[in-house]
């Protein structure tokens, strides 16, 4: 039906060209053979025209010819245009007509190509606008089939549309397949794929290309194998088996990153870039983990506001981990590269970092080796892209170079600009709306990866803020005058190790390696007003060169440095003449934020779910003990288990008496059959459609085809929705839009972008054994569910917990552990173009974790009274994949391999748990101290 259209269509506008072409100059002919008057033009100018005939026998007849004669030549001059590269200059008065030409001329050739089933097609609407040459870059998406060798890979490409370009064309170029044009106008959110623009730059999804052949895993041939309990990993990381892939007969099922994805947005709607975005996110995830580390088993840690969660929600759509570490590991190897070479570090002029890869712009030019590719003549201009990250030695430490680089806006194009702010020396931030502007610019330097050491100073901001940034690098003063004093001390001595040392400036000395402690970074960012004197003695110190690792960015003019004019919309940076849109955060947000980093910083627990108030205490295994003979160890009642021997880790046995524990509850003897729904998702084969989440997010059971055709995958945006509405049963249109695409609005009329994954998942997910269907169509009472039936993992694990954890059998226990793959909702595709289709699951992630952690400390409590060390080692690893900042988890651990006399497992988690170097960023508490202090005496 395409095609036919097409062809209709490309009929329409031949007959319409000819139309014009041959039978316009007919009709003007035969109704006026002679345009000129009988008496003279002059005449019949100068004469009344009483009758009218000047009119309708001159002058209508001549704008008549005027119009065909000036459309007639936009054809011919279009026409080459049309099969070849070549660009006609812009001729002035004929751009309406070359447009006109141009759409009527692209629609013929659409349609010959459509009938005849090749050729190539015209753009449907150019500009005559001059384009720089195409510069694609991809980014590669693991390929579905991850048991069999890859030849070919699918990428998203980037492509610049030149003058001549259709999107039918474009898709007979990329895929072979003109028909595939509509998948270029979904990726690109375009109303009408008939127009596009010269110098649009396109992503065109799932391009095969050629990949080098690589020897694929071997498939885990146990799908119901534990995680290991042997290995006891660093308390600060995630053991290796939350990294394994799934097997291979779930390989198809894994495939969430094969969803098509769009070009990720680097900017929420409000206006905040995605690295202001990723560092508040980075430092929020790393107080949890504190607030984690302490939280009492059943307990649950403070909650922040709705209005503080849709702040972080909005946050979680646009950080992009991946892009961060590129930017960070480019300059960092930069500035290696530059050590090692003997070369000055170069100052820069500005940054832009764009979903293609990141653009530094110097002073000087330069020359760098690959992966750094030039892109001004002068050497003043370079680009890496995001697929050519340059490498560094794990162990290597290197320190950044621009420390201070910040970013100010977004450009039209989407890019983020950054600038550094110890090479403006001053950043004078002026209008309406400056001191939000300033304090995004003091939150994003705050929260920076790579402001490795840095002395942030505030002067008439926020009190609150060295709460977020953190007071170890965040100072608030009062004082001006004492300010200046600081300052002036500071700068002196910089400019006396410089001369020491002979650096030519900041970066240099810092690249070089030369007296490390003097080159910190001082940022001050001042909201209060200044006195004429005042400001003049600031000008001073940050006006001259060289500079000294110092900068200021004020509200107050200083009269020095660069000028950032902000306005309602945009803001222009002089002198550098940048236009952008100024990041900036608003007093709404500023509050939002501050409640979500002080409910972090909480350590108030709050009750847990009703199951958690019958949880055991664990016994207390201290008395006169040393290390006892390893009992033998009792195999869980689930025959599938596979439990790991005691007598393969344990230590020397002694002939020390044990402290006999309370005899176990009678209900725990007792053989339990295993539930029939966790096993078969266990064995994968469940007799319904599951979405799994408890680990790398797929969907197993489901009878229908997979959303996969053309070489476009849905599975990603399709699981996203299936669990959405597994934990959402009753949603609206609007809420799961909201959900699943954050950014774009629900109410645009593009109901497509719901409308084909929901279609693809109902055919995927098929029906149930009772012919009804497992995904109902939208109606008025139940708005959207899935069948009941149909569930995630998390809702058996919750279904096996029960209401009462004393009511529940350990084998149970232990079975909703062994649902566990990996830390739970991972293996997600990178933020599309409206945001991340899973950032609503970050709280019910967070439920989960603790869950699980609980249910873990649970069998690990039991299982000292009945001395079934297997059984706990097996939970508790389980639960440190998932949550390994738990400190009552590595008690636990520790309690086991003390009872059972596993002495060399016992100086690892210690060494582990004590170790300066370690990762671990929070003191241990006096409950982990004294059962440290327990043991040593007792061993």
């Amino acid at each position: 039906m395409k095609r036919l259209g097409l062809i209709a269509r490309g009929l329409a506008a031949l007959i319409t060209t000819l139309l014009i072409l041959i039978g316009a100059p007919i009709l003007l002919a035969f109704f006026s053979s002679n345009i000129v008057p009988a008496g003279g033009l002059v005449s019949a100018i100068i004469h009344p025209d009483y009758t009218g005939g000047l009119l309708i026998h001159t002058i209508l007849p001549a704008i008549g010819w005027i119009a065909w004669a000036t459309f007639a030549l936009a054809i011919l001059i279009e026409i080459p245009s049309a099969f070849t590269k070549i660009k006609i200059p812009t001729i002035p008065g004929l751009q309406v007509q070359r447009k006109a030409a141009a759409s009527l001329l692209s629609a013929i050739t659409i349609g010959i190509t459509a009938l005849f089933g090749g050729g190539a097609a015209m753009a449907a609407e150019p500009a005559p606008v001059d384009v720089a040459p195409v510069s694609v870059t991809a980014t590669a998406h693991t390929d579905s089939d991850t048991g069999s060798q890859t030849e070919k890979v699918m990428k998203d490409q980037k492509y610049t549309i030149e003058h001549g370009d259709s999107l039918w064309k474009i898709a007979d170029s990329k895929y072979g397949d003109p028909d595939r044009y509509p998948e270029i106008a979904e990726a690109n959110d375009l109303a009408d794929p008939d127009i596009i623009h010269t110098g649009e730059i396109l992503t065109v999804p799932d391009v095969e290309v050629e990949a080098p052949v690589t020897e694929a895993p071997a498939p885990d041939s146990t799908p119901d194998a534990q995680p290991g309990a042997d290995a006891i990993p660093h308390p600060s990381t995630v053991d290796d088996a939350a990294e394994e892939a799934p097997a291979a007969e779930e390989a198809e099922e894994a495939t969430a990153a094969d969803d098509a994805p769009l070009s990720p947005s680097l900017v929420t709607t409000a206006g905040v870039g995605t690295l202001l975005a990723a560092g508040l996110i980075g430092v929020l995830a790393a107080k949890r983990r504190r607030q984690r580390a302490k939280r009492t088993p059943g307990t649950r840690v403070a909650q922040p506001a709705l209005e503080a969660s849709t702040v972080e929600r909005e946050l979680r759509e646009v950080e992009d981990p991946a892009t961060i570490a590129h930017i960070d590991t480019t300059l960092r190897w930069l500035a290696d590269y530059c050590r090692s070479a003997g070369k000055t570090m170069p100052a820069p002029f500005a940054g832009r970092l764009s979903t293609d890869g990141v653009e530094l712009y110097l002073t000087d030019p330069a020359d760098f080796p690959s992966p750094m590719r030039k892109t001004a003549e002068d050497g003043t201009a370079w680009v890496v892209s995001t697929d050519d990250t340059p490498t560094l030695a794990e162990d290597a430490e290197i320190p950044a170079p621009w420390p201070t680089m910040s970013t100010i806006g977004i450009d039209e194009a989407g890019g983020q600009v950054l600038v550094d702010l110890e090479s403006t020396g001053a950043l004078n931030i002026v209008g309406p709306d400056a001191s939000n502007v300033l304090l995004a610019l003091c939150l994003e330097l705050g929260v920076s990866p790579w402001a490795d050491d840095l002395q942030i100073t505030l002067v008439g901001m926020d009190a609150d803020l060295p709460q977020i940034i953190g007071p170890d690098k965040c100072r608030t003063l009062s004082d001006v005058d004492q300010l200046i004093k600081i300052l002036t001390n500071r700068k002196a001595d910089a400019e006396a190790a410089l001369a020491e040392d002979e650096a030519t400036d900041v970066a240099d000395a810092r690249t070089r390696g030369v007296a490390p402690d003097t080159w910190s970074p001082e940022i001050v960012f001042i909201a209060a007003e200044l006195s004429s004197a005042q400001t003049e003695q600031l000008a001073g110190l940050v006006g001259q060169l060289p500079r000294t690792g110092l900068a200021i960015a004020s509200t107050t003019p200083l009269g020095v440095g660069w000028t950032l004019t902000v306005t309602e919309e945009t803001a222009s940076l002089d002198p550098a003449g940048i236009s952008v849109n100024p990041q900036r955060i608003s007093p709404d947000q500023y509050d939002a934020l501050r409640d979500l980093y002080i409910t972090a910083d909480d350590f108030t627990e709050e009750p847990g779910p009703t199951w958690t108030t019958t949880m055991s205490v664990t016994p207390d295994i201290f008395a006169p003990i040393a290390f006892p003979e390893a009992p033998t160890e009792v195999a869980p009642a689930d025959s599938t288990a596979q439990p790991i021997s005691a007598t393969s880790d344990t230590g020397d046995s002694g002939d020390i008496t044990v402290v006999e524990m309370p005899a176990p509850p009678e209900e725990i003897t007792e053989e339990v059959p295993e539930d029939s729904l966790a096993a078969d998702i266990i064995r994968v084969h469940p007799k319904m459609p599951v979405v799994r989440i408890l680990g790398q997010v797929r969907i197993i059971g489901a009878k229908g085809p997979e959303p996969v055709s053309a070489g476009t995958s849905r599975i990603g945006i399709c699981t996203a929705m299936a669990a959405y509405l597994a934990t959402h049963p009753g949603a609206s249109r609007e809420n799961i839009h909201t959900a699943l695409w954050p950014k774009a609005d629900p109410q645009d009329g593009k109901y497509a972008r719901f409308n084909d994954p929901s279609s693809k998942l109902r055919k995927w997910l098929a029906e149930a054994d009772d012919a009804t269907p497992n995904f109902p169509r939208y109606n008025p009472t139940d708005m959207y569910r899935l069948h009941p039936d149909v569930q995630t993992d998390w809702q058996v694990v919750q279904g096996l917990i029960g209401e009462s954890i004393a009511d529940t059998p350990t084998a149970r226990l232990s079975q909703a552990l062994r649902l566990v793959e990996g830390p739970p909702i991972s293996g997600l595709p990178p933020a599309r173009k409206f945001g991340s289709s899973w950032a609503w699951a970050e709280p019910l992630r967070e439920e989960i974790i603790q869950t699980l952690t609980d249910v873990a400390h649970e069998i690990a409590a039991r299982c000292l009274r009945t001395k079934d060390y297997a059984t706990a080692r097996v939970a508790l690893a389980t639960a440190r994949m998932v949550g390994p900042e738990h400190e009552f988890l590595w008690r636990d651990t520790l309690l086991i391999e003390h009872a059972a006399g596993n002495r060399e497992k016992v100086a690892e988690i210690i060494k582990s748990l004590t170790n300066e170097d370690s990762d671990v960023d929070v003191d241990l508490t006096d409950e982990t101290e004294e059962l440290i202090d327990q043991i040593r005496k007792a061993g």
